[in-house]
């Protein structure tokens, strides 16, 4: 739904653009082609994944749920990334869904505000490798609808419209500054109350109506705020919704919440009022920053004020966990580490404990993992806990994250090809220029003079024809580098210089692109006056002819007058097919322009720096150029 708005307030009509297209290649076009069926299976499966959302989407803060949700544009989250690091689109690994959701632990927990956080909010991860029960299935799972598959049961609500957003942003009608961002997102927040209404309207037609809000109280800046909350979920016809209030707080870094829940209808599981804490230290985070770690520390506790008749569940539930991640694991510096700690209990008799340390190859969808875990037994079944320790070692035999640095790489070659094609003609034609200036024309025969002219103009055209072709491979290239730069979450230099394309040539292509625009639109302002005097003196010399052919028929001053003019149409039809050229040439050379200047970073209006032509000195120009001789 996030997804789908964003898409609904960024786009506009833009024309269609050619995706590659390979039997086994995996890319953009594969995963766009399988996002209808993802849509087409929740919508199957019904109010589970979607109402799960909105169980923790405060709709009426739905630009603060943006940020939340999606982040950069341009850049994935952390669980996002490294899911798309393993994405098994040929074989669904039986363990890689429990291996990814531990993984990526740190990311997944604290992305849930502190208000929503609750013992049964998150769950813990076992590791167990479930038993192969067809040849089929020890063949590979997911093969033939791959891409739907895989996308709707590995990733999250919150991780597809990452993608999908990451996705839009690739494309010409996204915002590409952070102005048109912010201004997108405030379009999109100003149908929370429709969206609200819908969704609360939808889900009570399946017992999962739900609605969160939340606003604050006290605030000083960002690290002192007190706010207060609401939610209720699993409202519907059957009336049994599952409401909740309280307070929220954040002091430098550290978050809390308190509250008091109330189930309406209970059933014998189930308390039917409680009270709810949380807490998040972000405090740990900071002190440990400098030694390169990411880490935090987390806890809720339930607890039961009142049951209902026959109640046979459990008074309190508690959970907590430390997690931490730090991209240059000690002693290996080529490899992330990241880990867990979490406990799940009733304070009573059943403990729920995982620990787990693993280590990944970044961009390469190689991970091992370690986990010792305890888990309780069913009650009464009189069976002893289930204690062990695990070691994986995965890794996918396809990771997507190579399509796109491949793709970035082929795409620098072609511009390096271009580029020292584009040098060869500038070498030629530097080498006519010291052949004419050493020799000059004399002696020259017109037939030779006239074999010159065209071989110059030849190599004219020519640099104009790979000087386009350098441009739009240049911007490609770019788009391209952005992109897997996103997805791989490599770090960019601070000048723009990164990636496969050697730096020297990056300058000289952009520079020699845009010195040449800026060439061109100073060449067609200069042209204006030169052609409108030209179509003057052609009317002026017109009635000058039509004047003599009545007053001197016949006499040597008409002949010269009609000489004159099919010289003066000849030179205009010229004119005139030189400014088409200029002008086609400048309009590409602006569009693959503006489109280097964004992937590096850059408004679309810098463009003017360099292409200084007006539009409504455009627009004459185009019009006299488009014209027949008068």
């Amino acid at each position: 739904m996030l997804a789908a708005a964003l898409a609904v307030a960024a786009a506009r009509p833009a024309a269609a653009q050619s995706a590659r297209a390979a039997a086994n290649e995996v890319d953009l076009s594969r995963i766009f082609a399988g996002l209808p069926a993802v849509f087409e299976r929740v919508a199957a499966r019904g109010y589970t994944e979607l109402f799960r959302l909105l169980g923790t989407l405060e709709l009426f803060r739905f630009e603060a749920e943006i940020d939340r949700f999606v982040g950069k544009p341009r850049e994935l989250n952390d669980t996002t990334s490294y899911k798309l690091s393993l994405l098994p689109f040929y074989i669904a690994y039986p363990i890689y869904q429990p291996l990814v959701a531990q993984m990526t632990r740190l990311d997944t927990v604290r992305a849930n505000r502190i208000y929503t956080v609750t013992p049964s909010s998150v769950t813990l991860v076992d590791l167990r490798l479930r038993p192969v029960g067809s040849l089929e299935e020890f063949y590979g799972l997911g093969r033939g609808d791959d891409v739907a598959r895989s996308l709707l049961t590995q990733f999250s609500a919150r991780e597809i419209s990452d993608l999908t957003v990451l996705l839009l942003a690739q494309y010409p009608f996204f915002p590409q500054t952070d102005d048109d961002w912010q201004r997108a997102k405030r379009g999109i927040a100003r149908a929370a109350v429709p969206i609200a209404v819908a969704a609360l309207v939808t889900g009570a037609a399946f017992d999962a109506g739900s609605l969160v809000y939340s606003a604050p109280i006290v605030r000083r800046g960002k690290d002192l705020e007190l706010r207060y909350y609401g939610q209720f979920r699993g409202l519907g016809i059957h009336w049994r919704p599952y409401l909740r209030g309280g307070l929220a707080a954040r002091v430098y870094g550290f978050e809390a919440s308190a509250g008091f829940a109330d189930q309406i209808n209970p059933s014998v599981n189930e308390p039917d009022q409680a009270v709810e804490l949380a807490l998040r230290d972000g405090w740990l985070n900071q002190l440990v920053q400098p030694l390169g770690l990411d880490a935090f520390f987390e806890a809720a506790l339930k607890r039961s004020v009142g049951e209902p008749a026959g109640f046979v569940g459990d008074l309190t539930t508690a959970r907590t966990g430390f997690f931490f991640k730090r991209d240059q694991a000690p002693l290996f510096p080529s490899l992330v580490m990241r880990g867990s700690i979490e406990a799940e209990s009733n304070l009573e008799h059943r403990l729920h404990l995982t620990t787990a340390l693993g280590f990944e190859k970044p961009y390469s969808g190689i991970t091992t993992v370690l986990q010792a875990s305890l888990v309780p037994a069913p009650r009464g079944s009189g069976l002893p806990d289930d204690a062990r320790l695990n070691l994986f070692f995965v890794g996918s035999m396809e990771p997507l994250s190579q399509s796109f640095s491949d793709d970035m790489s082929s795409l620098a070659h072609q511009v390096e090809e271009e580029w020292t094609g584009l040098e060869a003609l500038e070498k030629r034609r530097e080498d006519w220029e010291q052949a004419l200036l050493a020799r000059g024309t004399m002696g020259r025969t017109p037939q030779d003079r006239r074999a010159m002219l065209a071989e110059m103009e030849q190599i004219l055209i020519e640099r104009e024809e790979r000087t386009a072709r350098l441009a739009n491979d240049l911007a490609d290239y770019l788009e391209s580098r952005r992109r897997a730069y996103s997805i791989l979450g490599r770090a960019r230099s601070p000048d723009d210089l990164h990636g496969p394309l050697a730096a020297a040539v990056l300058i000289a292509a952009r520079n020699r692109i845009l010195a040449r625009l800026q060439q061109l639109a100073g060449d067609l302002d200069r042209a204006h006056a030169p052609l409108v005097a030209l179509r003057e003196r052609l009317e002026t010399l017109q009635h000058e002819i039509l004047a003599l052919e009545i007053a001197e028929p016949g006499s040597g001053r008409l002949a010269v007058r009609q000489q004159s003019l099919v010289a003066l149409q000849e030179q205009w039809d010229s004119e005139t097919e030189r400014l088409r050229r200029y002008l086609a040439a400048h309009d590409q050379l602006h569009t693959e322009g503006v489109r280097i200047l964004t992937a590096m970073g850059r408004s679309e209006l810098d463009i003017r720096q360099w292409d200084t032509l007006g539009a409504l000195v455009r627009t004459r120009i185009a019009r006299l150029a488009i014209s027949p001789a008068p």
